[in-house]
Formats: structure tokens, C-alpha cells, sequence
């Protein structure tokens, strides 16, 4: 299966030229001059698709991203110096921000202004490390100005609360709970300014009491784990446990034999995180520390530019980014390993029915919202676990809010629904 494409091409391309030879010379010349006139172009869009794409992925690294160049940007034609047009610029801002995560920190350190960058609780649980893990956190630094990310011009900064998460802290003083959010990016506010997360709309919109307990890269084992550890005190009336499309499944499938994740299947596990946010700050920082550390040392190894440069002809030759951002190789794969199997749907069916049940013993209101991916509606799909997931659902008497059918189906133009700044008009 991983070579059908390239079976296909190949043997249609020698079909088409056996056909060319017995043509005449005139027609000949014409499709030889055609094909060679397609070629170059394609070449060119290929070249401008490389440093698209190269861009796209340096804003994405964590932190071990090296381009510190300043690409200066026009507010009228929203445009870079790549000529590249950024969707969801705010045309307010005179100079799209280029810096990396790290240069941001940095410039914050200059300031004396003590700041953290984000750190994806999965880190912790799938990688093995040297760190000594006393506590597995679920959330990031606590009381921190916390850096995530930019995709529309600038850096989503925001305080981080007495847990880590991204609230106002004083939504933990207040008794009443009306709402509490579990989820990954999407939950969590990635590249929106503070408040205009989903749970600061909903405190916004509707004067309600709302707690943001997502963090990026969370899955829905995380999601049932960070209930126990944190909405057990506060019991809220509502939970909203949030679904993507895009990667859940395949996040969970990466950790579903991690030992501690694992432990919260079982209904009385708990870290106690609640009461050791000194504990988990302190084991915080020295997972940044020690990414900060690799940063520097690949800022060292410049001896690999030739290797590094030989890689981007070959992938220019291959229509490598091209094919990334049509998503062409998606097209032909015959094999799909997204497809949820039968003892991950076990494991995703006992994971939200604990959820609901945890819920429900403080008699809470538990949701499950899917949320649909933004190529779904773009490019050719193959997502075949939406049935399965929906089933799951509803055969568990789960209230469903279905992002897909309640709000996209209804839409025209839906890509339009899909700003670069996520959660900014999800009013």
C-alpha cells in the first residue's frame, strides 16, 4: 500500500509517453513543450511551497527553533516579505511578530520578567527522560506569564493560574462552578489573547463562572485524569469534555499503555496534584531548563547546514511540500492508521463513561462536544472513526453537541469558520 502512488504514476506516465512516440512530430513537439512548461512551473510552486511550509514548521517547534530572522510585514495587503499572505492577521498590528517561542523568552528574561513557555503535559508521559519525575504533571507553571504560540501576527501570552492552567485565578475563589472545560489546543486558547478562549467567552457572553482545564496535546485519557485531579474539589455544575477529530485518537493511542495514565482507569487513582502545585512547578522548570539546554546545542552543530541543504533539493525534487499542503500522499493512502481499533474503542468508551459517572455523583451535567478538523471541508477526507465516536456517544446516553452537524453542515462557506486565531470568533 505505502508504494500504490507511486505505481500509479509510473505506470501512467509510461502509458502516456509509449502513446507520445507513435503521434506525429508536430504533435509531438507541442505536448513535449507543454509537459516541459508544466514541469517548470510546478518546480517554482514547489520552491515557493518549501519556504511556506518551512515557515509554517518553525512557528510549531517548541522551543529548539532556530530562525530568528524579522520578516516585516504590510497591514494592507497582509502579506510578508515571503510575498505570503497570513490568513487572520490582525491589520492593527504594523510588524508580524517572526520571533521564536525562545526569543520571546528571552526578550521577556531582558525585562526581568520571570516567563515560562508552554509544556505540553503529554511530554511527561511519552517520552523517557532524565528528569526525576516526583509528581506527572497535568498542568503547566503555575501564576507564570506563560508563552504559547502565534498564528495571526502575535504571541498568545497569558497568566497562568494557581494550578497552571489558563484562567483568571480568581475563578477558583468562587464557590459556584457553572462550567469546566476539558480538552486539547482548542480548550486551551492556542494563539488567542487571554479571555478569548472558550471559557472566557463563556464567562464574557453569559456573566458565568468558567474553568479552563485544557492544555495542548491533551487526549481523552488526559481529560479524564485532570477531572479526578481537579473538578473533584470544585464540582462543577457542567463539564464540557471536548473531542477533536484531528488527533485524539492517535495521541491516545501513543499513551494508551503508559503506566500512570493507565492507573486512572481505576476509579479511586489520584497523584493529588490539586495539593502539590510547589511540587509540580519545581518539576516544571526543570523540563524547561533542560529544553533550553538543547536549543543551545543545536544552535552549536552548524557543521550539518551541507546535509541540511542537500535534504531540501531532494525534497524540492520530490514535491515534498507541495504534496504536504494539498495533502496528496492522504489520497492514495489505502491504509489508514487513523482508524480506531476495537480495544481502543474499549479503552475510549470506559474513559468517557468514568468521566460521566465522576460527574455525575456530585450531580454534575456531562457533554461531550465533537469538534470537526478544518481539512475535513478543504481537501479530499478519510477520517472513518466520526460514526464510531458518535455511537459511542449516544449509546451511552451522553448529551451531545456536535460541532459538524449543528454548525458546519448548516454553513455555506464553511472554511470560513476556521480562522488561523482558533477560538476568536467562537462567539
Amino acid at each position: 500500500f505505502h508504494y500504490f502512488k507511486h505505481y500509479v504514476i509510473s505506470i501512467s506516465g509510461i502509458i502516456f509517453w509509449i502513446i507520445v512516440i507513435f503521434l506525429k512530430d508536430e504533435t509531438k513537439k507541442i505536448i513535449v513543450l507543454i509537459f516541459t512548461s508544466i514541469s517548470i512551473a510546478i518546480i517554482l510552486i514547489e520552491i515557493l511551497s518549501f519556504f511556506y511550509v518551512s515557515y509554517i514548521k518553525s512557528k510549531n517547534i517548541f522551543i529548539n527553533d532556530l530562525d530568528s530572522s524579522t520578516k516585516k510585514f504590510d497591514s494592507k495587503t497582509k502579506k510578508d516579505s515571503n510575498d505570503l499572505i497570513i490568513e487572520g492577521f490582525d491589520s492593527t498590528t504594523k510588524e508580524y511578530d517572526s520571533r521564536t517561542r525562545k526569543e520571546v523568552y528571552d526578550d521577556f528574561n531582558k525585562k526581568n520578567i520571570e516567563a515560562v513557555v508552554v509544556i505540553q503535559p503529554s511530554k511527561h508521559y511519552g517520552e523517557i527522560s532524565d528528569i526525576n519525575y516526583t509528581v506527572y504533571p497535568l498542568s503547566g507553571i503555575s501564576k507564570k506569564t506563560t508563552i504559547f504560540c502565534n498564528e495571526s501576527g502575535k504571541y498568545s501570552i497569558y497568566e497562568s493560574d494557581r494550578y497552571g492552567f489558563n484562567n483568571p485565578d480568581i475563578v477558583w475563589e468562587k464557590e459556584l462552578v457553572d462550567y469546566m472545560l476539558v480538552g486539547d489546543s482548542f480548550v486551551h486558547g492556542a494563539c488567542v489573547d487571554p479571555g478569548d478562549d472558550i471559557a472566557g467567552k463563556i464567562r464574557k457572553k453569559n456573566n458565568l463562572n468558567a474553568i479552563n482545564l485544557g492544555m495542548a496535546g491533551n487526549n481523552p485519557l488526559f481529560n479524564l485524569a485532570v477531572l479526578k485531579e481537579y473538578a473533584v474539589k470544585k464540582k462543577p455544575k457542567r463539564v464540557l469534555w471536548f473531542y477533536f477529530e484531528g488527533n485524539d485518537i492517535n495521541e491516545m493511542r501513543t499513551l494508551k499503555d503508559n503506566i500512570i495514565l493507565k492507573k486512572y482507569m481505576n476509579t479511586d487513582f489520584t497523584q493529588n496534584l490539586i495539593n502539590k502545585q510547589d511540587e509540580i512547578d519545581k518539576v516544571l522548570f526543570e523540563v524547561l531548563q533542560k529544553e533550553i539546554q538543547i536549543y543551545y546545542r543545536m544552535m552549536i552543530m552548524k557543521e550539518e547546514k551541507v546535509n541540511q541543504k542537500k535534504n531540501k533539493i531532494s525534497s524540492i525534487l520530490r514535491l515534498a511540500n507541495m504534496r504536504y499542503l494539498i495533502r496528496f500522499d492522504d489520497f492514495f493512502n489505502l491504509e489508514d492508521k487513523t482508524i480506531i481499533t476495537k480495544e481502543e474503542v474499549k479503552i475510549f468508551e470506559k474513559t468517557i463513561l468514568e468521566s460521566k459517572n465522576l460527574v455525575e455523583k456530585w450531580g454534575g451535567e456531562f457533554y461531550f462536544v465533537y469538534l470537526p478538523e478544518f481539512i475535513r471541508y478543504k481537501n479530499y477526507y478519510r477520517n472513518k472513526n466520526y460514526k464510531k465516536i458518535i455511537n459511542i456517544v449516544k449509546s451511552n446516553g451522553i448529551p451531545l453537541i456536535n460541532i459538524h452537524s449543528e454548525v458546519f453542515v448548516k454553513q455555506k462557506n464553511k472554511l470560513a469558520l476556521f480562522p488561523s486565531v482558533r477560538n476568536i470568533q467562537s462567539d
